[in-house]
């Protein structure tokens, strides 16, 4: 069998499958595959390590049945989202998707936008990030498109792509990190709103205080604001009751640079640290705890 076949056939399912069942029925499935997988979540160590992260993020601010019922919660978001966000991505619920998913801060994307240049959104992994894009994709006038790296498995790779091409959903995929910067700079010169997810700890990247310990962040995002003048503005999609969410998009990170590119880029790397861990704390079970941002102590 083809490389990665069962992971496409999967998707497949749930692409299929999901747009036909109501919500109320998804979450209930949702919590029955969450009580039914815990315990292996458990046994082979992806919640101790949620716990952990959590535990050195927020250190004596939470008790730690607090913490543990942070990491249930950020687990159970995980699997419950995967599942909407298969069920909003069908044109057959594009009136559920415009209904339930809300826009706060839209009118900012192309104000943020200069003359002959676009933006640049900033998400994590935070609520249902994968519904942000296709939310987003449903607004034609601010011409947006995602960043998105090509899964190793080349039979997921096609299936995922034919889907998008279907919905008309726009993407700067890549494989080699090398030609993301060119890729992004394009876009942008074509006056898109591009959107990158941009909360994963980079061994080599920026120098960043993240929940008042030293983390490093990727350095691209700041890169490519001042190398173009595009303006940066954080995004972050998040869950509210019965399967509704609120996408809430940031004023543009306020920042003069002084012409020292380093230091410029470290420091526009620790606004946009600090508005994602403002977003965090609010929300802290539906951030993914599954990496450390921070040395092991």
């Amino acid at each position: 069998m083809r490389k990665g076949w069962p992971e496409a056939y999967t998707f497949i399912f749930f692409m299929e499958v999901m747009p036909f069942l109501p919500l109320w029925l998804i979450r209930f499935f949702a919590s029955i595959i969450f009580l039914i997988t815990y315990p292996f979540i458990v046994i082979f160590g992806l919640e101790r390590r949620f716990v952990r992260n959590i535990s050195v993020a927020f250190g004596g601010e939470r008790s730690k049945r607090e913490i543990a019922a942070i990491a249930r919660e950020a687990i159970y978001i995980q699997i419950v989202g995967l599942m909407e966000v298969t069920h909003y991505v069908s044109l057959k619920r594009r009136e559920d998707l415009l209904k339930n998913v809300k826009i706060i801060g839209l009118e900012k994307v192309n104000r943020a936008k200069g003359e002959g240049i676009g933006a640049i959104g900033l998400t994590a992994h935070l609520g249902n990030f994968q519904l942000t894009g296709v939310r987003l994709g449903a607004e034609k006038e601010i011409n947006s498109c995602f960043l998105v790296k090509d899964p190793k498995a080349k039979a997921l790779t096609d299936v995922w792509y034919g889907y998008m091409k279907k919905l008309n959903l726009n993407k700067l995929s890549f494989t080699d990190r090398t030609d993301v910067e060119k890729m992004i700079v394009k876009a942008l010169n074509e006056s898109a709103f591009v959107m990158m997810v941009a909360d994963e700890h980079k061994r080599r990247g920026v120098k960043a205080d993240f929940f008042g310990k030293e983390t490093r962040m990727a350095a691209g995002p700041a890169v490519i604001s001042l190398k173009t003048g595009a303006k940066l503005l954080p995004m972050f999609i998040i869950r509210e009751k019965r399967s509704r969410y609120t996408l809430y998009i940031e004023d543009p990170i306020d920042f003069t640079p002084t012409g020292e590119r380093e230091e410029d880029v470290e420091a526009l790397t620790q606004l946009r640290t600090e508005v994602l861990e403002r977003y965090v704390r609010k929300y802290p079970g539906q951030w993914l705890w599954l990496h450390s941002h921070w040395k092991r102590r």
